[in-house]
């Protein structure tokens, strides 16, 4: 399947967005991005998507403000408006970084934002939640769509985007930080995945389609653990009766950013009647079971 029917594809099978609606494409300059963008515009008709660019400069390094300013042209030479932001992320971790761009994104007056997000992006992922520690939440990976935000390439060899670029006489910009190897993610990239590759032919995708399932599969928890959900007062027989996964996976969604270890913290916590701070959370134990509390100070 060409590049050009695969993104259409994604849209229309993932319900990405609809004719007429209003998508950001975020485009760092980088080859992922910059074949996102080319291949949206030339399917613009298939997928009726009303585009326009983003692109964020963190200001972390030489170069950011020349990739923004080739982000800009690119989008001109399209005929596309462009919104630059520059900003300054409260640390340099990737956390950190995505924070500052998500909120960039998040004050944007559009339908959907897609990002260049591919299938290694996807391996990467769901190797570094496996290593640190992760419920099948997690374990999903990335996803098609998570509110605004949607991923057109996720199934998508980024070897075959930047095939396309070159075939297209299209230039990208070249991130150095990307061959850093003081990153988990770098160095997963440059180092685990070719061997994973040399011991296994087509591991990639192997992995992406195990994600996949696992994402399925934690669809139809989360539908279980909404008709389950006792709500803020847990009694003891029902946390001693329900199955122990139903029960995490109702913890995790007090505050999806925690890891399994913290989830088993939490419950061995309960288990022992101490209570416990979680997310923007308080959780009192008592003899009859545990009662969640929400923080004011938090949304």
């Amino acid at each position: 399947m060409s590049l050009w029917l695969r993104v259409g594809e994604a849209v229309r099978r993932h319900r990405l967005w609809s004719p007429g609606d209003r998508v950001a494409v975020a485009v760092s300059g980088g080859a992922d991005s910059v074949a996102l963008l080319d291949l949206l515009v030339a399917t613009a008709g298939l997928h009726g998507g009303v585009l326009s660019v983003v692109t964020v400069d963190h200001g972390l390094r030489d170069g950011s403000a020349e990739d923004a300013e080739t982000v800009v042209g690119l989008a001109a030479t399209y005929g596309l408006a462009c919104h630059r932001e520059r900003v300054r992320p409260v640390g340099r971790s990737e956390a950190a970084l995505r924070a500052a761009r998500h909120a960039v994104f998040d004050a944007l007056a559009v339908d959907r934002v897609a990002t260049g997000h591919h299938r290694a992006d996807q391996v990467e992922t769901v190797l570094l939640r496996l290593i640190r520690g992760s419920s099948t939440l997690g374990l999903g990976g990335l996803r098609w769509r998570r509110d605004r935000l949607v991923r057109p390439l996720l199934d998508t060899d980024p070897r075959a985007l930047r095939a396309h670029l070159r075939a297209r006489g299209i230039p990208w910009r070249e991130d150095p930080t990307n061959a850093q190897l003081d990153r988990d993610r770098n160095r997963l990239r440059h180092e685990v995945v070719p061997v994973l590759e040399r011991i296994r032919p087509g591991s990639d995708k192997t992995i992406a389609r195990t994600a996949a399932r696992l994402a399925e599969e934690s669809a139809w928890m989360e539908e279980a653990a909404t008709a389950a959900d006792p709500g803020d007062h847990w009694a003891s027989s029902w946390m001693r009766d329900a199955p122990a996964a139903l029960v995490r996976r109702l913890v995790l969604r007090r505050d999806p950013t925690q890891d399994a270890a913290a989830v088993d913290r939490l419950l061995t916590s309960i288990r022992a009647g101490r209570p416990m701070r979680w997310g923007a959370w308080e959780v009192h134990p008592a003899h009859a079971g545990c009662r969640w509390v929400r923080l004011r100070d938090s949304p």
